[in-house]
């Protein structure tokens, strides 16, 4: 057979099972956005576990009618300021992750620019861009996911698995940022501007106040930083779903952090409990590891 360029639709399609494993993968692409867009307040609506619809609306800036036409395009970004791939200082890219969606689902925008007279809403089907009379950030629909791609479907787990998979990816998002605020489903809600010891508990539960040990240190030999809270050795899961670990304001899961803290509770905690944590990891950018993973939604 001989090789052929694929039509755009397919390439979108395939890059799509990079980017959209799940219904909570396409939560936290749009709630990165709207925290690189400036957001300080995100409502998330999520019907039948993400697959009927998802809706996220923020009030970071919004598009012009020129982005709003670029964002739909692959491998464009407004989040690289030149070519310099080490330069890179935001959530996610908003011109990779949008078109993947928009290929497995039904996509709609409506967005408002501060420079614009009006909003403007944009069908990612058809590409067609009309005024609309939004009035303040961004809202992303998101309707009918896999619909387009149906053998996808099958691979989903029951509504309810995939409704917690969304709000593990909304609470590590709100620990990462307890300046901003997120309501989910008009049920849980993480206001803005808490302190950090109010926002652990209100993610983790009312359990854990009173029982969270501060941590403050920094190292000697270099900029490196590691601050939080760690739960009292009596105060246990038995899971680590309430381990919440960042590095530079990035939720990860990292083998050796999780080594490090297990190692930390060894004389006083059983292989079989776990303790919580909020810990934040900050070093200079040109030392972060890149076997470091963000936080997906296994």
């Amino acid at each position: 057979m001989s090789i052929r360029v694929l039509p755009d639709f397919l390439i979108n399609q395939i890059a799509a099972g990079e980017v959209v494993e799940r219904p909570a993968s396409v939560v936290k692409e749009l709630v990165e956005n709207a925290l690189d867009a400036g957001a300080d307040q995100i409502i998330i609506d999520v019907v039948d576990g993400g697959r009927t619809m998802i809706s996220v609306i923020d009030n970071g800036r919004g598009m012009g009618v020129d982005d709003l036409s670029n964002c739909n395009l692959r491998h464009a970004t407004s989040k690289l300021p030149d070519d310099n791939l080490l330069n890179i200082n935001f959530m996610g890219f908003r011109g990779e992750a949008l078109p993947s969606i928009a290929s497995v689902s039904d996509m709609e925008i409506d967005t408002f620019n501060e420079n614009s007279e009006h909003g403007f809403h944009l069908d990612a089907n058809t590409r067609e861009i009309r005024p609309s009379d939004w009035e303040n950030g961004t809202r992303m629909r998101v309707a009918n996911l896999f619909a387009k791609t149906p053998a996808r479907l099958k691979f989903l787990n029951s509504d309810k698995s995939e409704m917690l998979a969304v709000l593990d990816v909304v609470k590590r998002l709100a620990m990462s940022r307890s300046d901003v605020g997120f309501l989910l489903n008009n049920k849980w809600r993480f206001p803005k501007n808490q302190e950090l010891i109010e926002r652990i508990i209100s993610v983790m539960g009312e359990d854990v106040r009173g029982q969270m040990l501060p941590v403050d240190a920094k190292s000697s030999s270099s900029e490196m930083r590691i601050h939080g809270f760690i739960s009292n050795p009596t105060l246990r899961r038995a899971s680590s779903v309430d381990q919440y670990l960042f590095v530079n304001g990035r939720p990860v899961k990292d083998k050796v952090l999780v080594a490090a803290l297990r190692a930390a509770y060894m004389d006083v905690m059983h292989a079989r409990e776990f303790p919580l944590c909020a810990l934040y990891l900050e070093l200079p950018s040109n030392n972060v590891d890149v076997n470091v993973s963000p936080s997906k939604t296994e």
